[in-house]
């Protein structure tokens, strides 16, 4: 994936359309937020500034 497309991604809804939220643990899932808020911010930073 190209940095502009992780900046834009949305692991929430992703997981929605997976059917894996209902079955992910509370302390789980605030560890894959934890690890894709750091993925979209490493490529934020990578992005071009305008």
């Amino acid at each position: 994936m190209r940095p502009e497309e992780i900046a834009d991604f949305d692991p929430a809804a992703a997981l929605g359309r997976l059917g894996l939220s209902a079955n992910l643990s509370s302390q789980r899932s605030n560890g894959l937020a934890a690890m894709a808020e750091r993925m979209r911010r490493d490529a934020r930073a990578h992005l071009p500034v305008r």
